[in-house]
């Protein structure tokens, strides 16, 4: 069974509030033996499952492979998951699945709301569709107040002015998220005055008021700077050896042997003892005298003399650049090879010539421009020998130039089959 995607659907939508958004992809397998399976992201590997859950889909065991992928963007994205055998050189791909699905990130929005309090305006900012580690920085009249990274996002203010909320991410500020609200004054009381009537006696002290109220927070100053990166943490234990893993499947069958070599050959029998000579039979009686017969016809000549047959052949060949000339010996009937002469001579325009290394076989070369020329050739340029219906002449290699004619006279010794 091929492999396939589960999770996500292709062509389903994604919502996120942030990037890089983690989406798990899930992939069925028919089989854990030998396989991994490889996860690609719009083309490249992101990662490799080695281990597989089992899951049980109506009443058949399927194999369940995952990964997390980061997706670093939103838009359209393709997932690919690869069946692979990752004992082979170079790695096997058994099968390959492959989806595309759409990352929209949700738009952030920030609504301001204020109390007021005696001498005081205390302003609440709420997120919808937060991103993740976003932060609301609130400045009134261009100057910033405070940087808030934790819910309830609230500020006090005691000035009017326009107050700003803005929802900063890594240090940039995400402009469809911003909010402003406009503070207006905060009045102050005024107490009201009585008619003054003649001074009294002074009185007893008093007993002591009560605590005061607690003043009002202050602004949350400008967040520090970072602070700088720790040492590197101790190495962790090492994790304990994996179980082992299955037996591999049984080998392909090797192929055939060779066949043996021939056993020597078993010894002759011994030869059979002669038979016991049988008795000579008598004599018979003589029989009577026939009839004179008719006189034969004429008898056929008799047969040739016994002892081998010379036959004589004169070849002339123009040479064509094939080294193996075959002659027919199909007009000797029933003959049994004896053996053979031979001489050649070439003639023709010197340009036909090749001189060979050991020079010509009566030491004359070719006259140039002599077209009638005649010259014996060498018998190391050529060999001769006999097949059953056929004389074969052998050319040496190099030995002669297209178009130079020779002219074989061949002496074939034989004797009747």
């Amino acid at each position: 069974m091929p492999i396939r995607i589960i999770s996500p659907v292709s062509g389903e939508i994604v919502q996120a509030n942030t990037v890089p958004n983690t989406v798990t992809v899930k992939a069925i397998a028919d089989s854990n033996l030998n396989t991994d399976v490889r996860f690609k992201l719009n083309g490249t590997i992101v990662g490799i499952d080695r281990s597989a859950t089992s899951i049980t889909v109506n009443g058949f065991v399927e194999y369940q492979y995952q990964f997390n992928i980061p997706i670093p963007a939103a838009g359209i994205h393709s997932i690919e998951a690869e069946d692979i055998n990752q004992s082979t050189v170079p790695v096997t791909v058994r099968s390959t699945d492959s989806i595309s699905f759409e990352l929209k990130l949700n738009e952030p929005k920030i609504t301001l709301t204020e109390t007021t309090t005696t001498l005081t305006k205390l302003v609440t900012a709420t997120i919808v569709n937060r991103p993740t580690g976003a932060l609301v920085r609130f400045s009134l009249n261009g100057t910033v107040l405070k940087e808030d990274s934790t819910s309830p996002f609230n500020v006090s203010v005691s000035s009017p002015g326009e107050l700003k909320a803005e929802l900063v991410v890594a240090g940039n500020v995400v402009e469809v998220a911003t909010a402003t609200l406009q503070i207006s004054d905060i009045p102050t009381p005024t107490p009201t005055p009585t008619p003054t009537g003649p001074k009294g006696d002074k009185g007893e002290p008093g007993i002591q008021g009560i605590q005061g109220i607690q003043g009002i927070q202050g602004i949350q100053g400008i967040q520090g700077e970072r602070g700088e990166r720790g040492e590197p943490g101790a190495q962790g234990i090492q994790g304990e050896r994996g179980a082992i893993g299955l037996t591999g499947a049984t080998g392909a069958t090797g192929e055939r042997g060779l066949p043996g070599e021939r056993g020597v050959q078993g010894a002759a029998g011994a030869a059979g003892i002669n038979g016991i000579p049988g008795a000579i039979g008598l004599t018979g009686a003589q029989g009577a005298t026939g009839l004179t017969g008719a006189t034969g016809a004429t008898g056929a000549p008799g047969v040739s003399a016994p002892g081998p047959k010379c036959h004589v052949m004169t070849i002339t060949h123009t040479y064509n650049g094939n080294n193996l000339l075959q002659i027919s010996t199909a007009n000797i009937p029933s003959w049994k090879y004896l053996g053979f002469t031979a001489t050649c001579h070439m003639s023709g325009p010197s340009n036909n010539w090749v001189i060979p290394p050991g020079g010509f076989a009566n030491g004359t070369p070719p006259i140039p421009g002599n077209p009638n020329q005649v010259q014996t050739v060498n018998s190391s340029d050529y060999s001769l020998s006999a097949g059953s219906s056929a004389i074969q002449i052998n050319f040496k290699a190099g030995a002669f130039n297209i178009g130079a004619v020779m002219t074989f006279k061949i002496m074939i010794w034989y004797d009747l089959a």
